[in-house]
């Protein structure tokens, strides 16, 4: 959440001009430390019934501090307010849960009812998600996606990429389930080609049938690999080989596509994780 909060506070910030570089200086400094105070007190106390007022008192007074309120009023109405409440949605929306309430509470009925229209990664170290996550329908579903994917760690993030472009897996269900079975991924580099990725599981000792010595100028290493895929149910992807270790009925299920796992995050949890890991469902 912090680095979607950092860009959207650019943006405000790259709005803020005045014909004296020292004031339109003075007024980004001003906005800017309004800002982060307001982020703070959120992720520290969640959105409170004075959380606006507190933002905006902050806000008069850094300006009038500086010098610079009269300047300050013209981005009073419009950019200021809308950069708070864009902020305050965040964490009105975080955990998932409290997005039933957020909808409810602005009239937009149940979250049955709301569609996922598009899904705007603000990390642009996660465009692969958007590739993903093209064809989501629930709003809950997605936003208890972004929650799972946000427990991950940096690699995990990444094997979970892999995975779920390699494996073709683009139901809610399926993605929501395949965070908690990363660790049965098996994932290697390099491999271009069907006769690499044989050559590499008969020199390992990987294939299901042991080769001696002498056959091995002799071996169809491509068919070797078609046969393994064939058994395993793994892929090759943009020279990536992607293999699923573990058989499906042992697979962990969290979510059977119709009820989503209840789930609260302490406050001291809330600190620690990344957030939405790139995302945010609204």
């Amino acid at each position: 959440m912090r680095g979607y909060f950092e860009a959207q506070k650019k943006h405000l910030l790259e709005q803020v001009s005045d014909n004296n570089p020292e004031v339109e200086q003075r007024l980004k400094e001003a906005f800017g430390k309004a800002l982060d105070a307001a982020f703070e007190d959120l992720e520290k106390n969640g959105v409170q019934p004075d959380s606006e007022e507190r933002f905006w008192k902050n806000l008069s007074q850094t300006l009038s501090g500086c010098g610079c309120l009269r300047h300050g009023y013209r981005y009073f109405e419009n950019v200021a307010d809308k950069a708070y409440l864009a902020l305050e949605n965040q964490f009105r929306c975080w955990p998932p849960q409290e997005l039933r309430a957020f909808l409810r509470e602005n009239g937009l009925g149940s979250p049955q009812e709301c569609r996922v229209l598009d899904v705007h990664i603000a990390d642009n170290g996660r465009k692969e998600l958007a590739d993903i996550l093209f064809d989501w329908q629930g709003i809950m579903a997605l936003n208890y996606f972004f929650y799972r994917y946000g427990q991950l760690s940096e690699e995990g993030k990444k094997r979970f990429a892999l995975a779920a472009d390699a494996q073709n897996i683009v139901a809610e269900k399926g993605l929501i389930n395949l965070t908690v079975n990363l660790d049965g991924i098996c994932i290697m580099n390099d491999i271009r080609s069907k006769e690499e990725l044989g050559r590499f599981l008969v020199e390992n000792k990987l294939c299901f049938t042991s080769f001696n010595d002498e056959t091995l100028p002799f071996l169809d290493y491509k068919k070797i690999a078609e046969k393994h895929m064939e058994e395993t149910g793994g892929r090759l992807c943009c020279g990536i080989y992607v293999e699923d270790t573990v058989p499906q009925e042992k697979h962990i299920e969290i979510y059977d596509g119709v009820n989503l796992p209840y789930f609260t995050l302490a406050h001291e949890e809330r600190q620690k994780t990344q957030g939405f890991g790139g995302g945010m469902a609204l």
